[in-house]
């Protein structure tokens, strides 16, 4: 997704071993898609409805040109309840210098 003048990429890893599992999403951003400044985790698995992994989804603008993530999350905890959660702009703000 372009944003602000980046590219922003964000991945499936787990941050704590290098084994499937605790999958959190990375982020990194570019201005040219060949070089890359990798950012702080965007999502982990830190609240009751994503307990056992933030998983597959997708970023994306709205119509007025906010962006958004939308993603999977997996809990035992509650069943009924459904299992997306969406993460607005904040999780695109660079915390470090983007340049």
């Amino acid at each position: 997704m372009f944003y602000k003048g980046y590219y922003h990429l964000f991945y499936q890893y787990n941050p704590v071993a290098a084994v499937f599992g605790n999958m959190a999403w990375g982020h990194a951003v570019s201005t040219d898609l060949v070089h890359w400044l990798y950012l702080e985790t965007a999502l982990e698995p830190d609240q009751w409805y994503d307990a056992m992994g933030a998983w597959s989804g997708s970023a994306t603008m709205d119509p007025n040109g906010v962006p958004f993530i939308l993603y999977t999350g997996k809990s035992d905890r509650a069943p009924f309840i459904p299992p997306q959660r969406t993460v607005f702009s904040a999780a695109l703000l660079c915390k470090k210098d983007c340049s």
